[in-house]
């Protein structure tokens, strides 16, 4: 019985691998791989590749993976890869990660048999530097390719200046970190210099490499500018750092200035909430607008009814209603008037409840009619538009950069693109006031200072001079976002909450009514008519020393 079940799982075992191998054929052998290296007197190495290889299916045609980086003596270095040709077949290139790919063939043509390709490009800093000496030391055929290599050969051409001895040769074969010596290669002088040419004598398996080490004199080759060859590989990064310098300069140049700012004890009743809210920080946001609730209460258009509900001694909920009192006049300014038409569309009295993703549309547009208001005033120096719209225009640049470096650095385009959205926010900050708007700042931050600021005994006078005080400022605590700290500076000066609001508490037993509480409480009020304001329908969506393998180079590829 034993015996039984090990004969099956062992005909098991060779079915999973011969269908292992299925999974990851390649449909083709490399017949004969030869690699020509031209050592030029810049220091540059041209290589052609000659890969003759055996389709045994139809296929498209073969990838060629380039690597563009290696590592020498513990230290990172990218190459510089360029002027790449295919000879007689068309090709696409793509950089994934630290790997150029070179996709052969014709994606509408089929080919079978047996097939050439020629492929050459330019290596501009493929030499290793040394103090003593240069060193050549790269994989020729490289361990990425997947199927067998049954002959490969090299030929490596020196200038005529260099004269090399066997012994500053290397030749290394095998998987990674193998010093195998399963090749012969010789020394040839030719009418253009020494060529070195070396084969392999067996067959090579996938994963399996040949590198060649050559050591040359420390002056054969002149090395490489450092400058030079950053340019090269991350040139594209000076416009972003350019374009950010420039933009960055010109905030500098148009910043507002320091103000000297007076303390206002009075807000600046013929400007709205909702405007010095947006002025004074440059952005009419949601909290701005939520802010012509106290005020047209305080004016008599609206009351505000507030039902706080507890389930269990614990969880409380707050039920609001919006009451209609007057209609919409003269004396408000449209966006104002906007807002009052928008919350009372559907009759005097509206729920909270009912405006839940429906009322976001009015909002945005009211905070439009509030920057365009702020914008006919003229309270920002001209130039600031053209400033905002060459920062876009520089932004809309680099993005552009970006997008083009994905596919050559994922690093460089991620940072063309991070200076993209960076010099896009930078944007927002050209507001550089003119007279008349530091004017209008120094009146609304002197008193926004005031309510952060201010002592009892100053409210209680101003009370006592204007018991409406407390209703004509709360909007402007709102919109500057002090409503609980300014409405528990009047703790123990007023006693009741205004008269456009109405709480209706279903705990159980007497509470006793205290500014500081109605705070905490409008507070919340407020963040929760915020949300239910913002509120939109949210959108549905489906889908569903030496060896082997260590030089530079290399790579391998596959079929398509």
């Amino acid at each position: 019985m034993w015996m039984f079940v090990s004969k099956r799982l062992l005909l098991a075992a060779c079915l999973l691998l011969l269908t292992s191998k299925s999974l990851f054929a390649e449909y083709f052998v490399i017949r004969d791989y030869l690699v020509r290296v031209d050592f030029l007197p810049d220091g540059a190495l041209q290589f052609e590749e000659t890969i003759n290889v055996e389709f045994t299916a139809e296929r498209h045609g073969i990838f060629r993976k380039i690597p563009l980086a290696n590592t020498v003596n513990g230290k990172y270095q990218e190459l510089i890869v360029k002027d790449i040709q295919v000879e007689n077949w068309p090709f696409s290139r793509e950089r994934q990660g630290n790997e150029l790919t070179l996709k052969i063939g014709d994606p509408d043509l089929f080919v079978n048999g047996k097939q050439s390709y020629v492929i050459r490009y330019r290596v501009e800093n493929g030499l290793n530097f040394f103090d003593d000496h240069t060193e050549f030391y790269w994989d020729l055929l490289g361990i990425s390719w997947p199927v067998l290599t049954e002959k490969f050969r090299f030929e490596l051409h020196f200038p005529a200046t260099l004269q090399l001895t066997d012994n500053d040769v290397r030749l290394y074969t095998g998987p990674p970190g193998s010093i195998g010596q399963d090749g012969t290669f010789r020394l040839e002088n030719g009418s253009d210099g020494q060529v070195l040419r070396g084969e392999t004598t067996r067959l090579f398996e996938p994963g399996e490499a040949v590198t060649v080490a050559v050591k040359l004199p420390r002056d054969a080759f002149p090395k490489p500018d450092a400058w030079d060859v950053w340019y090269q590989l991350h040139g594209v990064l000076l416009w972003p750092a350019g374009l950010l310098s420039a933009i960055l300069g010109l905030l500098f140049y148009s910043r507002n200035k320091r103000q000297a700012i007076m303390t206002e004890y009075q807000p600046p009743l013929d400007i709205s909430p909702v405007v010095a809210g947006g002025f004074i920080d440059h952005s009419v946001d949601n909290n701005d607008v939520l802010a012509l609730i106290p005020l047209l209460a305080s004016r008599g258009y609206l009351q505000m009814d507030v039902e706080e509900k507890t389930a269990l001694w614990v969880f409380k909920s707050q039920d609001v209603r919006f009451t209609q009192l007057k209609t919409a006049d003269g004396a408000l300014q449209p966006f104002e008037r906007h807002f009052l038409e928008a919350l009372f569309r559907t009759g005097s009295t509206v729920e909270l409840d009912d405006l839940k993703n429906s009322f976001y549309v009015h909002l945005n547009s009211i905070r439009s009619e509030v920057k365009n208001w702020i914008k006919a005033q003229e309270w920002y120096e001209p130039d600031q538009r053209f400033n905002r719209y060459f920062a876009w225009g520089a932004a809309v640049l680099c993005g552009f950069f970006g997008l083009g470096a994905m596919n050559r650095n994922v690093i460089d385009g991620a940072v063309c693109l991070g200076a993209a959205g960076l010099i896009f926010l930078i944007s927002r900050r050209f507001n550089q006031r003119n007279v008349a708007g530091n004017q209008i700042y120094k009146k609304l931050e002197g008193f926004r200072r005031f309510l952060v600021k201010a002592e009892k005994p100053v409210l209680e006078r101003l009370l006592k001079d204007d018991p409406a005080y407390f209703d004509k400022t709360l909007p402007y605590a709102v919109a500057f976002g002090e409503v609980k700290h300014w409405t528990g500076m009047f703790d123990g000066l007023l006693s009741e909450p205004p008269n456009w609001y109405r709480s209706h508490s279903q705990s159980i037993g007497p509470r006793r009514f205290s500014m500081d509480s109605f705070g905490s409480q409008f507070s919340s009020e407020m963040n929760t008519i915020g949300s239910v304001f913002s509120s939109s329908p949210s959108s549905s969506s489906s889908g569903g020393g030496g060896s082997s393998g260590g030089g530079s180079g290399g790579g391998g590829g596959g079929s398509w």
